[in-house]
């Protein structure tokens, strides 16, 4: 696979099929999202990849719902031109969109005080190698109404640390109202309001359920771990809240987000199963500081298409198993006398 993360060019001719080694694609034109994808024309030309995705996507709900196998594998395929349009049609964010015209607009005019002093302690430390983040630029002001619409639109649950990673990966590939609208699909569908919840009970779960899978899969870094003291709230307590935006490079991310939409939270412990097992055999080797580093170092140099490798093999975590796991967590065993 190719590297990811050689600094992101325009191209002008149509991109070749993309995969999760390839590029993120070419930046948009000024005024729209840094890496917006295109927009189609009668006289836009199309690669046989390209062509062959729109007619699945155009059918996006059938070939779901009949094939899951055949949708699984066209998002880890996703055409870089095409990710912005495919990630509304997946998520069906463009139809919540169409359905409630003007009311983000209205949104705006409405103000949650609390939420927005919070919000804009964090735009300015959200994403910063990214320039459309940078301080006085549109990014920052479009990342700011996003996350003070939805602390209007979600007042009991407001603004919380790490929503504005989800916001601003958004923003990078869609318009400001897509990108809203796209946010309050995916924190409704995927659950993810359970990761900034008072209690933060999600992560809770989550946290737990990947603590017994390392066991399943991976016991003896899971004996190591436990030896030295290490636990998955060191170095996956990030990683899940904000769908590996943080401190994760673009060229990675993005493609997590592609197969995230389509599997939900069953891949975000493949994920992160998937960075250990690269991992393992230097992680078996450190202590506990030196894992704890290791492991916030490492996903930055992550290789996206052997990560994408890897995870899909990681055949322990099913839906079964993630049932399994949540009654145990919500009833543990207590040890007899």
């Amino acid at each position: 696979m190719g590297n990811s993360f050689a600094p992101l060019s325009p191209s002008p001719s149509p991109d070749p099929p993309s995969s999760p080694g390839s590029p993120v694609g070419a930046p948009a034109a000024a005024g729209g999202p840094p890496y917006g994808g295109m927009v189609l024309t009668a006289s836009t030309k199309l690669t046989a990849h390209e062509r062959r995705f729109l007619q699945l996507l155009d059918n996006w709900d059938e070939v779901s719902r009949a094939n899951p196998a055949q949708a699984k594998q066209m998002v880890r395929h996703m055409p870089d031109r095409l990710r912005p349009a495919a990630w509304r049609r997946i998520t069906g964010s463009l139809d919540l969109e169409m359905k409630n015209a003007g009311a983000y607009q209205f949104l705006l005019t409405k103000s949650n005080p609390p939420s927005e002093a919070l919000i804009l302690k964090d735009i300015n430390r959200t994403l910063p190698s990214e320039r459309f983040f940078a301080e006085g630029m549109r990014g920052q002001t479009s990342l700011y109404n996003i996350l003070k619409a939805y602390s209007v639109h979600r007042p009991r649950l407001g603004y919380c640390q790490g929503m504005s990673y989800l916001a601003a990966q958004l923003l990078l590939f869609l318009e400001e109202e897509e990108a809203f609208w796209m946010l309050v699909k995916i924190m409704k569908d995927h659950s993810l309001q359970g990761f900034f919840i008072e209690g933060v009970p999600l992560l809770k779960l989550c946290l737990y359920c990947l603590d017994r899978l390392i066991e399943i899969q991976l016991p003896h870094l899971f004996s190591h771990f436990k030896s030295c003291g290490v636990t998955p709230l060191l170095f996956a307590s990030q990683w899940f809240p904000t769908v590996y935006t943080y401190n994760i490079p673009l060229g990675v991310s993005v493609h997590i987000w592609d197969v995230f939409f389509v599997e939900g939270l069953q891949w975000l412990f493949k994920v992160a199963l998937a960075i250990l097992r690269l991992n393992q055999d230097q992680l078996l080797t450190m202590d506990f500081e030196a894992v704890v580093e290791h492991l916030k170092s490492v996903v930055r140099r992550l290789d996206p298409g052997m990560l994408i490798k890897v995870a899909d093999t990681m055949d322990m975590v099913t839906p079964q198993r993630l049932v399994e796991l949540k009654q145990e967590f919500k009833h543990p065993k207590t040890d007899s006398l």
